[in-house]
């Protein structure tokens, strides 16, 4: 299942696909398995295959992306089946996203958006097949059979990204030159290796897609196209919100306080306090998912977050879950991002102060005397917090739909094991 830790943007789109190519066997010395930048597949006949993972199913076969130019130069011969059949699969993913297409446009009424879309999908298609690019393939997918493997080491996402930046740049041998000499290389071109570097997924070749992956690309473009379905809560109470929206601190703010209050009854009590049954950490995707099959919905966003108050820290969780079969769910996107509750945000906090809503439940709070200035103060800085948080969620949502939903034949979805009967 895709890591809960906070991710960035390239962390996203390096551990869904763990794309930025590179790979295959070459003559020269090759860059130390610590310091490489790209993953090391070492073959039981010998040669070491250099590249970044997008598969590997034990089961299956582990896929890597390769460098063309690289691996022409590596190994001609191998690299000219590679080329052939990476163009001929293209031509065929091409063909099959075509007759999805026609097969789609006959179910129904459908909104003018997607309407409008899949009829420039088929003429973007038509245009390919008709007349295909002249141009190279920069990429090429590699297939290896885990009967043929040896040992497989994995670069870092940092090293990962190193090796995008170096590609983009154009730089040479990537594949084998160690990390510290392309960071220098990169500096030296301008071009800062710490940051996000941008994404490159038109550049692969188009594969064919599996009916799962299909479902969940249409899954994804209706949700961008059509009216989307979000829910957002916390703890196992979910509500539909609209696209975009932010979390209610009118719901925020009182739980904090009443943790806040629950905390101080246990400092203060000499007894040890009772045990809470702790629930399902699925029950809450369970419920989404439920609640989209009520709706005949193909897929949703949910966002779940949790206050410590007590350790002073916010969590943002947040999913984008497709329905690929009958009664089958997987998750196409998720990320946490945890944030510090006592950290000063100046104008977060003005922001939030100035809230009607917020306002309001001060003033019932005062006339109560259920409320101090210090408590208050807390709550909205922890307010603040979960603004941050989700606004980077969001923001990395936002970059991975509008990536996966520019065209219908690429770049490849990763789908990941939920089901509503075993969430996670």
């Amino acid at each position: 299942m895709f890591s809960t830790e906070p991710h960035r943007n390239y962390r996203w789109f390096l551990a869904l696909i763990s794309l930025m190519p590179v790979a295959v066997w070459g003559d020269h010395k090759p860059a130390a398995q610590g310091s490489s930048v790209v993953d090391i597949v070492v073959l039981k006949s010998g040669r070491t295959l250099r590249g970044l993972i997008a598969r590997q199913d034990p089961k299956a076969s582990l896929l890597l992306i390769v460098s063309r130019p690289w691996f022409v130069n590596a190994n001609p011969t191998a690299a000219t089946t590679a080329i052939k059949e990476n163009t001929d699969a293209q031509r065929l993913g091409w063909t099959q996203t075509r007759q999805r297409i026609v097969e789609r446009q006959k179910v129904g009424e459908q909104p003018p958006g997607m309407v409008f879309f899949l009829d420039q999908e088929l003429q973007r298609l038509d245009r390919l097949l008709d007349d295909p690019p002249p141009t190279e393939l920069e990429f090429l997918w590699i297939e290896i059979r885990p009967a043929a493997i040896s040992k497989v080491t994995r670069a870092s996402d940092e090293r990962r990204q190193i090796a995008a930046h170096a590609w983009n740049a154009k730089l040479p041998n990537v594949e084998t030159t160690d990390a510290t000499s392309l960071r220098k290389e990169l500096l030296a071109q301008g071009v800062n290796p710490d940051l996000p570097s941008h994404d490159f997924t038109d550049h692969l070749p188009v594969r064919l897609q599996s009916d799962q992956e299909w479902a969940a690309r249409l899954a994804l473009v209706e949700h961008t196209l059509i009216e989307p379905l979000n829910f957002q809560g916390m703890g196992d109470v979910l509500t539909r919100v609209s696209d975009g929206q932010a979390a209610s601190l009118s719901d925020v703010i009182p739980q904090l306080l009443q943790q806040q209050v629950q905390s101080l009854l246990k400092e203060l009590s000499l007894e040890n306090p009772p045990v809470e049954k702790s629930k399902s950490q699925s029950a809450w995707l369970t419920n989404a998912i439920r609640q989209a099959e009520k709706l005949h919905r193909r897929g949703f966003r949910v966002t779940r977050l949790e206050l410590d108050a007590v350790g002073s820290r916010v969590r943002v969780e947040s999913k984008f879950v497709a329905r690929v079969a009958e009664n089958q769910w997987r998750t196409l996107w998720t990320m946490t991002e945890v944030e510090d509750g006592t950290k000063a945000r100046p104008q977060a906090e003005a922001r939030i102060e100035e809230d009607p809503q917020l306002k309001a439940l001060k003033e019932s709070l005062d006339s109560l005397g259920l409320i101090d200035a210090e408590s208050l103060r807390k709550a909205v800085r922890f307010g603040a917090a979960t603004m941050s948080a989700q606004q980077r969620v969001d923001n990395a949502f936002e970059n991975f739909r509008e990536t996966y939903t520019r065209s219908l034949d690429r770049p490849p979805l990763q789908l990941f094991s939920t089901t509503a009967g075993d969430a996670e």
